[in-house]
């Protein structure tokens, strides 16, 4: 299930009029009987306007699709924010982006995946985000038909933009480089 489906153009749009937000927590309602917390409409309002900003200023074709918390078959998981549309070689392509709110990270130096960082009420062990993303990539490789009948190619980044990053940052350790290179970050 998705909550929001449209083209660049239309979600462009609907961020600028102030419509997202709304259209977002009446599909949740309707469709996961679920109420939207404070964090999250805060969340959808910081990074979609963020996302909303890249794709102006970029060079993708406004027709491509965009969806928004798409529900990953058999988990309580959504990934935040999907492009779809074709490359200049014509080549069906799905891009993830799993969008960060975080300003700063915490190492863990027991663990090959988790960080450590503030999220809702206090400090919280969590997945690295390209880590996220790239999981989000497989589960959807591996569950959904469409994209294995039709050939789509699937991408996976992060975005993290209210990070602030210093020369020592936790997220860009030796131990998460192989990652990286293939789930990029992006601040």
């Amino acid at each position: 299930m998705i909550l929001y489906s449209s083209n660049i153009t239309n979600f462009i749009d609907d961020v600028y009029n102030n419509k997202i937000i709304q259209i977002l927590m009446n599909s949740k309602k309707n469709e996961l009987y679920k109420g939207t917390t404070n964090s999250e409409k805060l969340s959808w309002e910081n990074s979609l306007k963020y996302m909303a900003d890249v794709l102006i200023m970029s060079n993708i074709p406004k027709d491509c699709s965009v969806a928004l918390e798409y529900n990953l078959p058999m988990t309580s998981s959504r990934i935040d924010f999907m492009l779809f549309g074709y490359d200049s070689n014509h080549t069906k392509r799905a891009l993830i982006f799993e969008l960060k709110q975080w300003s700063k990270v915490n190492r863990i130096h027991d663990s090959e995946i988790l960080i450590e960082t503030f999220v809702g009420n206090g400090l919280k062990k969590v997945v690295h985000p390209s880590y996220q993303a790239w999981s989000y990539m497989t589960l959807l490789a591996d569950f959904n038909k469409c994209i294995q009948e039709n050939g789509i190619i699937l991408e996976s980044c992060s975005v993290l933009h209210n990070y602030i990053l210093d020369k020592k940052d936790p997220l860009l350790d030796d131990k998460f480089s192989d990652l990286i290179n293939s789930v990029p970050l992006f601040f």
